[in-house]
């Protein structure tokens, strides 16, 4: 349950996978999603900007970040991280880092790093799952609505 005075958002420009709700299950990864997500986020300021209302008129924000100095859109970040992909719906919002976000999604799926291990290419997040049996959260919704 929201607290008095909270306002959920849609970030802009990203679909993470989906958590368990409406009796049905979550996606693989979604926890892991979420975790991220809150751990980026919690006990940091967050500055909030309003693009649109989409067509469920929830508010799809760009939200943002100071981390490290700098500056961070928490969406691209991520997507960089490898716990969302691209949004594109129609009226899809990406508050001007389309391009930023096509490549982030797109590096973290092929992400290549020596590991202690071996040098296997090594995909980030949500991407390291078997691809065979992948389901975009789009995909996902469409088949549980």
């Amino acid at each position: 349950m929201a607290k008095a005075g909270t306002i959920h958002v849609r970030l802009a420009g990203v679909d993470a996978p989906e958590g368990a709700h409406f009796g049905n299950q979550a996606q693989p990864y979604a926890e892991e999603a979420q975790a991220w997500l809150t751990n980026y986020v919690l006990n940091r300021r967050v500055r909030v900007q309003l693009l649109a209302r989409d067509r469920y008129e929830r508010v799809v924000c760009s939200a943002k970040i100071w981390r490290w100095g700098w500056r961070r859109d928490v969406s691209l970040e991520m997507a960089k991280a490898g716990w969302a992909e691209l949004y594109d719906n129609a009226g899809a919002e990406y508050g001007g880092l389309e391009r930023q976000m096509k490549n982030a999604v797109e590096t973290a799926k092929l992400y290549s790093a020596m590991s202690r291990t071996n040098c296997r290419r090594q995909r980030r997040g949500m991407w390291a799952q078997d691809m065979k049996k992948y389901q975009s959260p789009g995909e996902y919704k469409k088949l549980h609505q």
